[in-house]
């Protein structure tokens, strides 16, 4: 009978993490926020800092622009993405893969089933939940942190202990244009196909 019960509540423990993970990813869908993002070595060191501006929309759309240090723009488009750095004039394209959907983009811009067909979802705290991938990935962990609906951080550890944390400030929930997940490199740009 004990098991019984443990079993009912640990359910039940399931649905509530399910229905609250997914009510706030729902208020996410659509949203534009300013980043700060850190990435530590396995030793927990700085090594690179950057900030800058990101729009997600679901399904499957990121524009993330670094501003600071430097400028860096990558902008994904459901199977498809670009990265352009303006100070090389060199953009590279590349296919994103089915090995490559367990990550932490795939967060921010996918649906709630798309999500935990990839991940285990765990709630660690009222705000905080945690996924480890049940595909092969290039991460061990991805954390993502909420205040009410707005995400707030997403942090992750990937096969070689490097940390990233990522804060999410100034969020807005507004459409954005189609044209913001596509990107035409410039005419004299280095264009680079990675397959």
């Amino acid at each position: 009978m004990q098991k019984f019960l443990t079993l009912v509540l640990l359910a039940l423990s399931m649905q509530v993490t399910a229905q609250t993970l997914e009510s706030r990813l729902q208020a996410n869908t659509e949203f534009r926020a300013d980043f700060d993002q850190a990435i530590y070595d396995e030793n927990g060191v700085l090594s690179q800092s950057s900030s800058g501006i990101s729009m997600v929309k679901s399904p499957n759309k990121l524009r993330w622009e670094s501003v600071s240090p430097w400028q860096q723009l990558m902008v994904v488009n459901g199977s498809t993405g670009w990265l352009y750095d303006p100070d090389f004039n060199q953009a590279t394209y590349y296919s994103i893969s089915q090995d490559f959907s367990a990550n932490p983009a795939t967060i921010l811009a996918n649906s709630y089933s798309d999500i935990t067909r990839l991940f285990d979802v765990s709630q660690l705290t009222e705000n905080r939940f945690k996924f480890t991938p049940t595909v092969e990935s290039q991460f061990v962990s991805i954390e993502i942190e909420f205040y009410d609906t707005h995400v707030t951080e997403l942090s992750f550890i990937d096969v070689l202990g490097q940390r990233t944390r990522i804060s999410f400030s100034n969020h807005v929930a507004e459409p954005l244009a189609d044209q913001l997940f596509e990107f035409t490199p410039p005419s004299d740009a280095e264009v680079i196909y990675s397959e």
